[in-house]
C-alpha cells in the first residue's frame, strides 16, 4: 500500500508580493519595423528608477522581433526591483500592454543518469515571440 502524499510548505508568499519576491527576469519586447527613440529615453529612467543598486534583483532581456527572427540582448549590470505594476508601466511607455512579461525560476527536471541516480536538469525557458506571422522561426526565442 501506498503513504498518503504529503506537501510541506516552508514559505507562504502573499500573492501581492509575488512579482516582487519570485521574478528572476524581465523580457521586454519591441518589435523591429518600429522606431522607439522617444520610449527608449522613458524606459531607460523607468529602470535605473527600479534599479536593485547591487542588491540583486531581475535580469533585463530585451527582445527585438522581426518578422522571421528574434533578437535577444541581456542588460548587463541591470538588476531590477519588481513591483506589481513594472510590467504595466513599461507597457504604457512602450504603448503595447504585452511588450513586458515576468518570469520566475526557471523549473526543474529531475533525471536519471546512466547509473540510476537523479540527476537535477535546468529545463530550457521558453519566451514567447511577438511575432504575428505564423512562418516565424519559434525556435530562434528559446532561451539557452
Amino acid at each position: 500500500r501506498r503513504e498518503e502524499p504529503n506537501i510541506i510548505v516552508d514559505t507562504v508568499i502573499p500573492i501581492d508580493q509575488a512579482a516582487e519576491r519570485l521574478t528572476r527576469r524581465i523580457c521586454i519586447y519591441f518589435h523591429s519595423n518600429r522606431s522607439y527613440k522617444n520610449e527608449l529615453v522613458h524606459l531607460k529612467e523607468l529602470l535605473r528608477q527600479s534599479s536593485a543598486n547591487g542588491q540583486g534583483g531581475a535580469n533585463v532581456m530585451m527582445v527585438v522581433q522581426g518578422q522571421e527572427y528574434a533578437v535577444r540582448m541581456k542588460v548587463n549590470g541591470l538588476g531590477v526591483k519588481v513591483e506589481a505594476n513594472l510590467a504595466s508601466r513599461i507597457g504604457t511607455i512602450l504603448n503595447n500592454p504585452n511588450a513586458c512579461k515576468l518570469f520566475g525560476p526557471v523549473p526543474v527536471k529531475n533525471n536519471r543518469n546512466q547509473s540510476g541516480t537523479r540527476q537535477p536538469h535546468i529545463a530550457r525557458e521558453q519566451v514567447p515571440c511577438l511575432s504575428t506571422d505564423t512562418h516565424a522561426d519559434k525556435d530562434l526565442c528559446v532561451d539557452v
